[in-house]
């Protein structure tokens, strides 16, 4: 082989060397960036909640790119259509959430997210959500049914690095069930980082049981794990004539198999005033056919008060 041979073969291969190391535009797949629409101020997020429900599901992904503060504006949840797509918060906080119901029929729920279905939503500080709620008005034999929790109803996916501090839930209502973070939880799937910070619960059931769990309420899945969360809130339940108030600090009812609980912990000061109570730091109730699942830790270091009262 002649050397200009060798030299222009050595040039061909250092060439192509350098085209593959540097990472041209033209070269740089940005089909997943493509499809995530950023969020950076209230009406954009407001936009999101109006118009996901028209998306494919492979579009629908949203990512916050700064803190947003809701102050002066009111949020009726993300309405009808169940969220299936990815939400996530970057790290960013949502503030001054105003939660108030979409619905005035016998069931009402106050929630960022209505409802999730196999959705991903991670990475979120809610601080200072409000409820001020007073709807027990008997529009049915049993009164209104009030829902409570950033997620009204969440049905598989993947909810992760969820924080809810300095918040006040006031809520008076024929039934109340509230969780801080889900209310309703449906089908597995993984809960990781939930956590609760300096919260009030003032919630008053008139005629039916009070449901509510710091980290979520009420609990209908199968193989579900529940992954380092933490509550310190002040939570005062009040229920009226003779039904039972069923308080968890951490998960209220639980009528699901195989629930996986690990590196739990609760400081919440917990009062009760009711004829009759069930209340556990941890979990209060659940079927005799579930099993439940505790490894590493669990810590209930707060405080609970119940109160007996005849109607």
């Amino acid at each position: 082989m002649t050397r200009f041979k060798t030299r222009y073969i050595i040039l061909i291969v250092a060439i192509a060397m350098l085209f593959f190391a540097i990472p041209l535009p033209f070269l740089v797949d940005n089909s997943w960036s493509e499809k995530i629409i950023e969020i950076n101020s209230a009406d954009q997020l407001f936009d999101m909640a109006n118009n996901f429900s028209s998306m494919p599901v492979g579009e629908c992904n949203f990512k916050l790119m700064t803190d947003i503060d809701l102050d002066g504006k009111t949020w009726q949840g993300t309405g009808s259509t169940a969220f299936k797509g990815v939400f996530d918060g970057n790290g960013h906080t949502i503030k001054n959430v105003k939660l108030v119901s979409e619905s005035n029929n016998s069931e009402q729920t106050f929630a960022f997210f209505t409802s999730l279905e196999n959705a991903f939503v991670h990475d979120i500080i809610f601080d200072n959500v409000m409820v001020d709620a007073s709807v027990h008005k008997p529009l049915t034999a049993n009164g209104v049914r009030a829902n409570f929790g950033l997620i009204g109803k969440a049905t598989g996916g993947k909810i992760q690095n969820i924080t809810l501090k300095n918040s006040k839930i006031n809520i008076t209502a024929g039934q109340v069930i509230a969780g801080g973070i889900i209310c309703q939880d449906y089908m597995s799937g993984l809960r990781v980082h939930l956590n609760l910070e300096n919260n009030n619960f003032d919630l008053k059931s008139m005629t039916k049981e009070t449901i509510f769990g710091g980290v979520s309420a009420m609990v209908d899945s199968d193989e579900i794990s529940y992954k380092t969360c933490s509550a310190r809130d002040n939570i005062k339940v009040f229920q009226s004539g003779s039904r039972t108030a069923i308080v968890g600090g951490i998960i209220g009812k639980i009528d699901g198999e195989f629930i996986k609980l690990r590196n739990l912990n609760c400081s919440s000061v917990i009062e009760v005033t009711a004829h009759s109570a069930k209340i556990s730091g941890l979990t209060c109730e659940r079927n005799g056919s579930t099993v439940l699942n505790i490894t590493d830790s669990f810590l209930f270091d707060g405080k609970i008060t119940q109160n007996c009262v005849n109607e």
